[in-house]
């Protein structure tokens, strides 16, 4: 699991690994996309039943549950939410 405060870290890293990129060379900033508070909520639900999808910057970003992070319809990189 996807420590509570690592995974709006993880959805970035998983955004510039979708595009090729670091994170530092992305050009926006999560917190004006979402509420990383509410995604932080999220993750420390006691169920994994859960999944919030979201747009960042023209990706559709789905988190399915505190451990698996798809940006576009798929899991991307080595960030530690999207290993199954």
């Amino acid at each position: 699991m996807v420590a509570e405060s690592r995974l709006p870290v993880a959805v970035i890293e998983a955004i510039a690994d979708a595009r090729g990129v670091t994170p530092l060379e992305l050009e926006f900033n999560l917190h004006d996309w979402i509420d990383a508070d509410a995604l932080n909520a999220l993750s420390s639900l006691r169920s994994d039943d859960w999944h919030f999808v979201f747009t960042v910057d023209g990706h559709r970003v789905t988190v399915d549950g505190p451990d698996r992070i798809l940006v576009d319809g798929e899991a991307v990189g080595d960030c530690p939410a999207t290993r199954t």
